[in-house]
């Protein structure tokens, strides 16, 4: 009985105190959340989904694609989801973009007889790793284009997946994590953000895909 009557004490004492301070914790609640918009918004981040695989990525890339003007730069180590001739991206979006002749792509994919390709397959055991990106390679050597393509090869550990337009870009942390045995593929497992041009990291991982493109990759495709 003494315990009930403590324990309704204890219990009616912290409600008249939240409800006494709830107006100043409701203050540093909107001030925490404004400080956390304005902290994504300064960093260029219009969108973030919890992997590349999320409700409602796909659908976002795909139009932020069909958008694009003038050329598309790829970084990942195979890139299968954007360039196979069953892939929701290349049907909806990068189709069009390979048969106009104003359209560049420059794509970087992991070298397929590097060592790192090997390093990357033992990490990937559900996923022939090597086979994949040798499939995106015959895939754009081989396909209709009237745009210009132009593919590198690198040979050094992946370090993101990148897809970038006039407009914005898509990015996404490469790791030595490894992949859910439902996936096989040890990409898309860690959070995809979308950055505005105008962002810094906008900025600096363009001058990071220009630095590969330039000193640390191999040109192995060029056409039409």
């Amino acid at each position: 009985m003494i315990e009930n009557i403590i324990a309704a004490f204890v219990a009616g004492s912290l409600l008249t105190l939240l409800v006494a301070l709830w107006p100043k914790i409701k203050c540093s609640i909107s001030r925490f959340r404004v400080l956390s918009e304005f902290e994504i918004d300064k960093a260029g981040i219009i969108g973030i989904w919890e992997n590349r695989f999320a409700n409602g990525a796909e659908s976002v890339l795909i139009e932020r694609l069909r958008q694009a003007k003038g050329e598309i730069l790829v970084v990942g180590v195979a890139s299968p989801t954007l360039f196979r001739p069953s892939s929701r991206i290349y049907l909806e979006s990068l189709k069009e973009k390979i048969e106009d002749p104003t359209f560049t792509f420059k794509v970087l994919l992991l070298d397929p007889k590097g060592i790192n390709a090997e390093e990357r397959a033992k990490i990937e055991k559900g996923r022939n790793t090597i086979r994949d990106i040798e499939g995106t390679i015959e895939f754009l050597k081989e396909i209709p284009t009237k745009a210009t393509i132009v593919v590198h090869t690198y040979d050094f550990p992946p370090l993101l997946f990148l897809v970038m337009t006039n407009e914005c870009m898509f990015a996404e942390q490469y790791h030595f994590g490894q992949p859910r045995v439902d996936l096989g593929c040890a990409g898309g497992q860690v959070p995809l953000l979308l950055f505005k041009y105008e962002s810094d990291t906008y900025r600096v991982l363009k001058q990071h895909f220009e630095y590969v493109w330039d000193e640390k990759s191999e040109e192995i495709i060029k056409r039409p």
